[in-house]
Parts: structure tokens; C-alpha cells; sequence
């Protein structure tokens, strides 16, 4: 069998990362917490300065998306939603910009009900972002929308991320004030070994124990915080890989975004990387299949996320499109009837709207081996381990040949210039017509040729093509 793929490079965009640096200094400052509040009562100022970081980091994830709205206003005055946006996100980035001013050292305080306010107005903004696209559905910059809802969410899980930092700063600054009564109760141990002649110092001593039962219930919140530490790490591993991912879906579905409800899917693939980013920390990011080589069953068994299973997410991305000779796409085939375009009306399929052609996305693998057991495991993200497979199209049928031009095709033609086979006219008029059937009888070397007449990036089928498909299908 033979058919014809082209392999298409996608400009990826991208954007500030501050966003996930944002995330990742707020589960910092918690680790910090835990290891510094173990070793001395001063902890207090290490977690303010940490609380003060997580704000200039969402200081710094704000900016861009108030410069990318100002660039719409500065080319859209039809839009008075965005610009009402864009002045409450310059009074949220104030606050943010005080906070990251605080001097600690000069025993200023991280105003944290000023971090909340402005983490409940992001949320609003949030909203009104996400009414405004759903609203604007052939926004021109529907990309920086999607980018500044992104950034948005992320700012708002790292103030989050604070507030938990606020509370263990509250517990370590108990526990701060409690060290003073410790030294005093080993100032007077002196005393203690008097204390059958000195009524008056064991009165004290009893006193203090108050305060040293109030340390021994400070230690269970210090041990909650060490507790969570082997959870922060891959958390914010798993945040970043998914930002990166985002990141990327967004500018490749912005690429290929020809009609008002491409526009609509590619907001729901927003929400559903969000999702992903809530319960990255409890269900693995990846789905794929087990097999042991010592058992001759065929089937396999289903393994990792199974809500990924449920929605197959790199299988339902592919789809079926009619591409030019240059690599663009000329319109897509509605999945349930080829014979339609996407967005309504006939489609033809002969060549004269290009070729028939399937979209594999790009997704990661990895395969495992232990024993006698063999895993394929694959995912939307570049998590630790996985290997990336690039997008590519890859014909829809077996190659037929345009005749007159020598060119590979995958279309639906029984002209006589596509005539399949060794090129048999005589079974023209026969059971046995060689008419849109695939062709045959040419070599491997001709094949290729074949291919790349068609232009740059047709290549004849391979092993890659082959292999994603396979594995997709079996997952």
C-alpha cells in the first residue's frame, strides 16, 4: 500500500512564561516554609519575602496582558468591553506593584486582605474576558484573549497559592513569639532546681507551660506544610508542561481557525486544559495501553487517566481536509459525510480543491518495559520522559497517479488521467475496471518521485505515519 503525507512545520506562539514562574514561587514559598520554620522561630521574614516574590511574579503576568489589550485598543475602538478591562487590570496591577515594594527588612507587612481584593477582581476580569470572546467570536485577537484569560487563571491560583504562605507565615509567627517564653523557661531552670524554696519560680514555670503546649500545637500545622513538600514538585512540573502545552495548542489553533465555531472549539479546549491544570496533582496526564509478551491474547489492557480514555483528546483532534499543493488547507470535510464541507455546501473530492487529506496532531510517547510487560503511554503534554511526535497530514486513501502530470493524488476521480493499476484501458468498460483504484506496478524509486513532484514536503509514505496511526488506534 502506498500514500502520500506532507509534513507541515507550525510557528508556534509564544508569550511571557511569567505566568508559570508565578505559579511555581507560591508553591516555593510553601516549601520554604516547612524547612525553614524546623530550624528557628525567625522564619517569619524568609515567608514574607517569599509572599512578596509570588506578587511581583503576578505583577510580572499581569503586564503583558494589559500592553497585548492596549494593542487591540490602539487598533479596535469598537470594543468598550476590553477597554474597561484594560483600566481594571491596571488598578489590580497597582496593587500588585505596591506589594511587591514592601520593605521587609524595615518591618513592613504583606497586605493580605490588599492580595485577596485584588485576586477576587482578577477572577471578575476573568469572567468578563471570557464573556467578551464569547461574545466577539471573529475576534481578530483572539489569540491575546485566550493568552490574557491563561495568564489570568494562573495569577489567580498563585494568589491562592499565597494565601496558604499567609496562613503558615501567621502559625510561624506564633511560633516565633512562643520562642521568647522558651528562653525564659530555660532562663529559669536555675530557679527550677530551687523551686522547693522559691514558691514564686515554679509559679512561673507552671505559667510558662501555657506557652510551650501552644508550640507543640504550632508543630502540627509545621508538619502539614513538610507533609505537602514531595506534592509541590511534581504539581509545579505538571503546571509548566501544560502551560507549555496551552501555549502551544492556542497559537496552532489560532492558525487553523476558519470559521465562528472553530472559534467556539478552541475556547473549550481552553476550559479543558484548565481543568487539567486543577487535577494535575491527583490523575496522571497521560493514557495508553499494557501488554504482557507471555500471553498470546491480543487485547491489551487500559491504563493511566481514564477520563482520557473516556475523551480520547489527540484522537478526536484528528480530522479530514482538502490541502493544497503548498500546504495550506483549503476547507475541512464534515467527519460525518466527506461529500460536505465543514462549514456547509458540496465538497469535491476529484483534486480540483486539492488533496484528501488527514491532520495527525502533535502529541508525546513513551514506551516502557519491565519484565515481560511492554506500556505505551501517550499524552497532550511533554511530561518527563515522553517524546515528541510532530503533527503531519497523511492521505485519506491509497496513492492513485495523475497520468498527465506524474503526480501521487488522494482524491475520488475515475477520470481515465487517474486510472489505477498498471493503467489497463482495455477493463475500462469491465467488472474488473481499473478506474479510481489506486495504482500499481511502479517502483519504490518512482513512487517517491511520484510523491515529491506534488512539491515541497510530499514524501511517499513511512514508518512514522504508519506508527502514529497504529499506536493512536490502539491507545
Amino acid at each position: 500500500m502506498t500514500v502520500i503525507q506532507k509534513n507541515i512545520t507550525v510557528q508556534q506562539y509564544t508569550h511571557t512564561s511569567a505566568q508559570a514562574t508565578a505559579a511555581k514561587v507560591a508553591a516555593q514559598a510553601a516549601q520554604t516554609a516547612a524547612e525553614l520554620a524546623e530550624t528557628n522561630a525567625e522564619t517569619a521574614q524568609g515567608l514574607a519575602e517569599a509572599a512578596r516574590d509570588a506578587a511581583q511574579a503576578a505583577q510580572v503576568a499581569i503586564q503583558p496582558v494589559i500592553d497585548d489589550l492596549a494593542n487591540i485598543l490602539a487598533v479596535r475602538d469598537d470594543l468598550p468591553q476590553i477597554n474597561g478591562v484594560h483600566a481594571k487590570l491596571t488598578e489590580i496591577n497597582t496593587v500588585f506593584t505596591n506589594i511587591a515594594n514592601v520593605n521587609i527588612v524595615a518591618g513592613d507587612t504583606i497586605p493580605i486582605n490588599a492580595l485577596n481584593a485584588a485576586r477576587t477582581e482578577l477572577l471578575e476580569v476573568h469572567a468578563e474576558l471570557a464573556a467578551i470572546l464569547n461574545l466577539n467570536s471573529n475576534l481578530d485577537h483572539v489569540t491575546t484573549v485566550e493568552a490574557a484569560l491563561t495568564a489570568i487563571t494562573t495569577v489567580s491560583n498563585a494568589i491562592a497559592n499565597v494565601n496558604t504562605v499567609a496562613g503558615s507565615i501567621t502559625n510561624v509567627n506564633a511560633v516565633a513569639g512562643n520562642k521568647t517564653n522558651i528562653d525564659a523557661v530555660a532562663a529559669n531552670k536555675a530557679n527550677i532546681d530551687a523551686a522547693v524554696a522559691n514558691e514564686a519560680n515554679i509559679n512561673n514555670v507552671a505559667g510558662n507551660q501555657t506557652n510551650i503546649d501552644a508550640v507543640a500545637a504550632n508543630e502540627a500545622n509545621i508538619n502539614a506544610v513538610a507533609a505537602n513538600e514531595a506534592n509541590i514538585d511534581e504539581v509545579v512540573d505538571n503546571i509548566e508542561a501544560i502551560q507549555g502545552a496551552a501555549d502551544n495548542a492556542a497559537a496552532t489553533a489560532a492558525d487553523r481557525v476558519q470559521t465562528g465555531a472553530d472559534r467556539v472549539a478552541v475556547a473549550s479546549d481552553k476550559d479543558y486544559v484548565e481543568n487539567l491544570v486543577i487535577t494535575a496533582g491527583t490523575s496522571p496526564l497521560w493514557y495508553g495501553v499494557e501488554w504482557d509478551t507471555t500471553v498470546s491474547s491480543p487485547d491489551t489492557t487500559r491504563i493511566g487517566n481514564g477520563d482520557l480514555h473516556r475523551d480520547l483528546p489527540i484522537q478526536n483532534s484528528v480530522y479530514h481536509c482538502l490541502l493544497q499543493d503548498n500546504g495550506v488547507e483549503n476547507y475541512r470535510l464534515n467527519p460525518a459525510d466527506w461529500t460536505k464541507k465543514l462549514t456547509g455546501g458540496d465538497s469535491d473530492l476529484s483534486g480540483a480543491d486539492g488533496m484528501v487529506m488527514g491532520w495527525i496532531p502533535e502529541f508525546y510517547h513513551r514506551f516502557e518495559s519491565e519484565g515481560t510487560k511492554r506500556r505505551m503511554k501517550i499524552s497532550q503534554f511533554p511530561l518527563p520522559g515522553f517524546t515528541k511526535y510532530t503533527g503531519r497530514y497523511h492521505s485519506s486513501f491509497e496513492a492513485a497517479l495523475q497520468r498527465s502530470t506524474l503526480k501521487l493524488a488522494s482524491v475520488v476521480n475515475t477520470d481515465a488521467d487517474f486510472r489505477g493499476g498498471d493503467n489497463n484501458a482495455a477493463w475500462d468498460l469491465e467488472d474488473r475496471t481499473l478506474l479510481g483504484r489506486p495504482a500499481t506496478s511502479i517502483s519504490r524509486t518512482n513512487f517517491r518521485t511520484y510523491a515529491r513532484n506534488r512539491g515541497t514536503g510530499w514524501q511517499m509514505d513511512h514508518y512514522h505515519a504508519e506508527w502514529a496511526l497504529f499506536w493512536l488506534c490502539s491507545s
